[in-house]
């Protein structure tokens, strides 16, 4: 967490070192990238890695998707595969949410005649990320009882 904090204090140590070029060009941005980036795979690498007990634990309790089917029983893995398809249903519901409203916002201060489209698109996409939130929520009362 202190890696792009340090990143930033060594960029500004060095600043008069360098050309206006690299300046310009964002090149102390670009290294405190790297630094981070090596300084998280640096302790990703060192750090010993966790008990599988805790593993299953965490599985358990948090029920993540992803690459943890080895800690996971059948049916989490079950449940994971359909939850997917109306979590990615409300992932773009709610982008189309919320960008209509950003749009519909838009134009109505601005005076712009579509605005009321971009209000129906809202209007659909918070229709369809209740309805997708309904179906997540009874998948997982399911799972529960």
């Amino acid at each position: 967490m202190l890696a792009p904090f340090i990143g930033l204090a060594a960029s500004y140590y060095f600043q008069d070192m360098v050309s206006e070029t690299f300046v310009q060009n964002r090149g102390f941005f670009m290294l405190n990238v790297l630094f981070t980036t090596v300084a998280w795979l640096a302790v990703t690498y060192i750090t010993k890695p966790e008990p599988l007990e805790k593993l299953s634990s965490f599985c358990e309790r948090v029920r993540p998707e992803g690459f943890w089917s080895n800690f996971q029983s059948t049916r989490q893995r079950e449940m994971n595969n359909t939850s997917f398809r109306w979590r990615m249903w409300c992932w773009v519901s709610s982008i189309l949410f919320t960008y209509s409203v950003l749009f519909a916002v838009g134009g109505f201060l601005l005076r712009h005649d579509d605005w009321p489209i971009y209000l129906l698109s809202t209007m659909g996409g918070l229709i369809g990320l209740m309805y997708g939130m309904r179906q997540l929520d009874i998948r997982d009362f399911e799972e529960q009882h």
